[in-house]
């Protein structure tokens, strides 16, 4: 019994943490931008690519850094004009050199728009694995997922254990 109290609270503290975490950037209007590590072989053309979704109508660029071993066969900048609450996958073309060693290189972005006449940005950085040898890389992601799915688990696993409770 004793567990299941602790697990109720674990679940209930993790649901008032995500709460925040998920409306956090509706309510102050910074967009929400996910990406994951890519992993590419030396000589890769592939898409840098950023999802972003957005709590304010405006034109969003994103724009990619210049970096060694990598160059951009076209604009390193794309535009799209977002209504809010619009989600779209932001892609750039790239391209690995081919005499690129192995390890993890970030790639620097800028998402910039305008919020009532003020102009806001937004930096980050994409992690590009390259080949075999690549160290471990971190997701930058900022989804409230990373905090909902414990919680998930663990009702998940208090339903289950009073089921198994009643069986008995």
């Amino acid at each position: 019994m004793r567990t299941n109290l602790i697990i109720a609270m674990l679940l209930v503290s993790m649901l008032f943490a995500a709460a925040p975490t998920a409306l956090g950037s509706e309510t102050d209007g910074k967009p929400v931008l996910t990406h994951h590590p890519l992993e590419v072989k030396p000589g890769d053309t592939f898409d840098l690519e950023l999802s972003v979704q957005v709590w304010a109508n405006s034109s969003y660029t994103v724009t990619f850094a210049e970096r060694t071993r990598f160059t951009f066969p076209g604009a390193r900048a794309q535009t799209h004009v977002m209504t809010e609450g619009d989600a779209i996958l932001f892609k750039v073309p790239c391209e690995v050199d081919s005499d690129t060693p192995d390890g993890d290189f970030p790639v620097a972005f800028k998402l910039t728009w305008e919020d009532n006449g003020t102009a806001e940005e937004e930096i980050g950085e994409i992690v590009v694995v390259v080949g075999e040898g690549a160290g471990t890389t971190d997701s930058t992601c900022t989804s409230s997922i990373m905090v909902v799915a414990p919680a998930i688990i663990a009702f998940s696993l208090l339903i289950v254990r009073q089921r198994g409770g009643r069986r008995d």
